[in-house]
């Protein structure tokens, strides 16, 4: 994993989190979309706080401990993020 260190802090997660919000809400219509992270994955819980995700509780699924994070499409802000949708 550590060669993935050289792509870090550059904003592609959060760039793709923003793009898949997009995709979830415009595209298929979703009324509400959930993430999870491991609890002690801060990055990628700051990614989804910084798209405008909202932490709802800790939970275990499939045996594990995770980060519940979720949004409604009520509560989600379009920005001026590049999205193309490539079918």
């Amino acid at each position: 994993m550590g060669w993935a260190r050289c792509y870090w802090n550059q904003g592609i997660a959060s760039e793709a989190t923003k793009a898949s919000l997009r995709y979830g809400f415009e595209e298929v219509k979703l009324d509400r979309i959930v993430a999870i992270a491991a609890p002690e994955h801060t990055a990628s819980r700051r990614v989804m706080e910084k798209c405008g995700m909202k932490y709802e509780k800790n939970a275990h699924f499939y045996n594990l401990d995770v980060a519940y994070y979720a949004l409604a499409r009520s509560e989600w802000r379009l920005d001026d993020s590049v999205y193309i949708l490539q079918i």
